[in-house]
């Protein structure tokens, strides 16, 4: 009896054991996270209206649940417009943290396609007026952001802007 009682115990501390490392699985960060820099020569910048940038650098974090993006740019005319967006990262609205805020009746949603795979929404006045795909390369050492859109004469254009992992970036 003394021997099946045990069998019994060691049985149950065994799949006690699995059930715990089962629950404690350790789940990957998005490709996405960590510092992005911008190859301006092998990017496409063709909107005459604005300026483009002459340096820019991502950084991307998950911070308690969110996706936390720092942007430094500065453009082609000298001028500099550094922000801090944060969403869930499952997917949701955008919130500008730090940096000039959205436009009235201007919001931006990122949608998480797959691990790397990212489609920003832009949308002013109920109405979509721009798109970004982000996708990182397989190897995780390259993002292309593709953006479209229409320019202030409402002529349709697409951008893309390709950025090398930051060496020392954590992934």
């Amino acid at each position: 009896m003394r021997k099946v009682l045990l069998c019994w115990m060691l049985l149950l501390i065994v799949l006690g054991k699995h059930s715990v490392i089962a629950q404690v699985t350790v789940t990957k960060p998005d490709p996405i996270i960590g510092t992005w820099k911008l190859e301006v020569s092998r990017s496409k910048f063709p909107r005459q209206d604005v300026a483009s940038p002459k340096e820019q650098t991502e950084t991307y974090r998950e911070v308690s649940g969110l996706v936390q993006v720092t942007i430094t740019r500065t453009m082609t005319d000298g001028s500099s417009d550094p922000r801090q967006l944060s969403w869930p990262s499952t997917g949701g609205i955008v919130v500008v943290e730090q940096g000039r805020p959205l436009a009235d009746q201007q919001s931006i949603v990122e949608t998480l396609i797959a691990p790397g795979d990212w489609f920003v929404t832009y949308m002013r006045n109920g109405q979509q007026n721009l798109t970004m795909h982000k996708v990182i390369s397989t190897d995780g050492k390259t993002m292309r952001q593709t953006l479209k859109g229409t320019d202030s004469r409402g002529n349709p254009y697409e951008q893309i802007q390709f950025f090398d992992r930051y060496q020392g970036s954590s992934r």
